[in-house]
C-alpha cells in the first residue's frame, strides 16, 4: 500500500476508529468503577480521553518505517490515555485492561521490564497496551471489525509530565539536542522515580497505620446502610474518620461485634438514628452507632475527649437515649 491508498482507507476508517476508541475508554471506565466502588471518582488524575493519530504523523511513519500494510500494522491509529498517581495504581488499570473480554490485550512496553533490563539508564517510562477487538463489535451502530487495535498508555501524573516536557523537545526537537540537555532529562528521570517510590512507600505506610481506623469505617458505613436505610445517609468522611482516630485505642480492644449485637438489644437506637437523621446532620452519619456503644461503655472517656463543642446537644440526646445524664461540665 503506497501513501496515496493509506490516506485514503485512513480517511474512511475515522468513524470506526473513533467508535473503538471511546468504547476502549468507557470498558475501562465502567471497568474500574467496578474495582474501585467509592474511590473510583478520585483515582484518575486527569480525565481518560482517547485521540485519532494526525493524518501527518501517520503517513510520515509509514515513509520511515516502510510498512507494507500500513492498516494492519500500525497499532496507534487510535489511542486512549491514563494518567494515575502513583506506580502502584497503574497495577490496577492492568488489571481491568486484562480482564475485559471485549478484546485481547498484550503489553506493547513494559517500563519494569525495561528497567529490569538496564537499571542504570533513566528515560521515558510508561505502560502501553494495544488491545485488538475480539470479534466484530457494535459501538453506537458502527461496526468495529475483528482485530481492530487500540493503543492504550497508562502513566502516573509524574511519568505525564515528564512526557509532556520530553516529546516535542527532546525526542520529536526542531532544533538540536545539547548533551547537557539529554543529560538533565536523565536526572530528572532518577529523581522522578526516587520521588514516586517515596510516595508509593508513604501510602502504604498510612495504609498500614490507619488499616483499624478505616475498617472500622468501612464497617458503620454497611451497618449504616443495614439497619438505618440508604434515604437516611449523608457522610462527611473528615467527621466520622475523627472520631474514629480518637477513640481509636478503644476500637482496638472491641469488634464490629460488640457493636451489632449491642445495637441489635436495643432496637430503640436504630429506631431514635432513623426519626432523627431527617432534620440533624449528626445522625446521618455511620458514626453515630459506634458513639452509643462508646456512651454506654466508656462514659468517662467519651466525654473527657469528646471534640466537637458544636455537637453537644446530638450527644446529649444520646446520653438520655440511654437513660444516662451527660453531667453538667462540658465534655
Amino acid at each position: 500500500m503506497n501513501v496515496e491508498d493509506f490516506r485514503k482507507a485512513f480517511e474512511s476508517l475515522q468513524p470506526i476508529l473513533k467508535a473503538w476508541g471511546g468504547r476502549v475508554v468507557s470498558e475501562i471506565e465502567e471497568g474500574l468503577e467496578d474495582e474501585l466502588g467509592e474511590h473510583y471518582s478520585s483515582f484518575l488524575k486527569l480525565p481518560a480521553e482517547f485521540r485519532l493519530k494526525q493524518e501527518s504523523s501517520a503517513l510520515g511513519k509509514i515513509i520511515r518505517k516502510e510498512y507494507d500494510d500500513p492498516v494492519r500494522q500500525m497499532t496507534d491509529l487510535v489511542g486512549a490515555r491514563f494518567v494515575v498517581l502513583l506506580r502502584t495504581d497503574i497495577d490496577i488499570v492492568d488489571k481491568v485492561i486484562e480482564g475485559s473480554t471485549l478484546w485481547s490485550a498484550s503489553r506493547d512496553r513494559d517500563y519494569e521490564a525495561e528497567i529490569a533490563k538496564a537499571p542504570s539508564h533513566f528515560d521515558y517510562q510508561s505502560v502501553h497496551y494495544v488491545v485488538r477487538a475480539k470479534g466484530n463489535i457494535d459501538c453506537d451502530g458502527i461496526i468495529v471489525p475483528d482485530s481492530t487495535p487500540c493503543e492504550i498508555q497508562i502513566r502516573t501524573l509524574l511519568q505525564h509530565a515528564y512526557a509532556e516536557m520530553v516529546h516535542d523537545n527532546i525526542y520529536k526537537p526542531t532544533g538540536e539536542v545539547p548533551p547537557k540537555a539529554k543529560r538533565y532529562v536523565a536526572r530528572s528521570m532518577a529523581l522522578m522515580e526516587t520521588t514516586d517510590d517515596l510516595f508509593c512507600q508513604t501510602i502504604s505506610l498510612l495504609k498500614e497505620t490507619n488499616e483499624l481506623r478505616n475498617s472500622w469505617f468501612g464497617f458503620l458505613k454497611k451497618l449504616y446502610l443495614s439497619v438505618i436505610g440508604e434515604k437516611q445517609i449523608d457522610i462527611d468522611d473528615l467527621l466520622n474518620l475523627t472520631l474514629l482516630d480518637i477513640y481509636r485505642d478503644i476500637l482496638e480492644g472491641i469488634t464490629n461485634n460488640d457493636v451489632e449485637r449491642f445495637l441489635s438489644d436495643r432496637a430503640f437506637i436504630t429506631d431514635r438514628v432513623r426519626q432523627r437523621a431527617s432534620t440533624q446532620f449528626f445522625y446521618k452519619q455511620p458514626a453515630i452507632l459506634l458513639i452509643y456503644w462508646l456512651v454506654k461503655n466508656e462514659d468517662y472517656e467519651m466525654k473527657r475527649r469528646w471534640p466537637f463543642g458544636s455537637l453537644r446537644d446530638d450527644l446529649t440526646q444520646v446520653y438520655s437515649d440511654l437513660g444516662m445524664s451527660i453531667g453538667d461540665s462540658s465534655p
